[in-house]
């Protein structure tokens, strides 16, 4: 996970471990990614539309229930 700066400079912000999930908190603020991905191995992708991701939390406790654990236990190592 990555950003550039208006100067071009890219500044490394993390790795995303296989079978982990990203971006759910630009889907839950309704607000455009802020950083860029790029795969340094084979990957490979799911990307939810907006809507079905609505859909999910508006119909589906498990879903909801895995996003609150992953969003808890991202949270958990920003506060460490």
């Amino acid at each position: 996970m990555q950003a550039t700066s208006p100067k071009g400079w890219v500044f490394a912000f993390l790795g995303v471990p296989a079978d982990e999930r990203f971006g759910e908190g630009s889907d839950l603020e309704v607000e455009m990614r802020r950083y860029d991905m790029t795969a340094l191995r084979d990957s490979a992708l799911l990307c939810l539309p907006r809507a079905d991701i609505e859909i999910l939390q508006g119909s589906n406790l498990a879903f909801n229930q895995y996003l609150m654990s992953h969003l808890n236990r991202c949270w958990a190592k920003q506060s460490r």
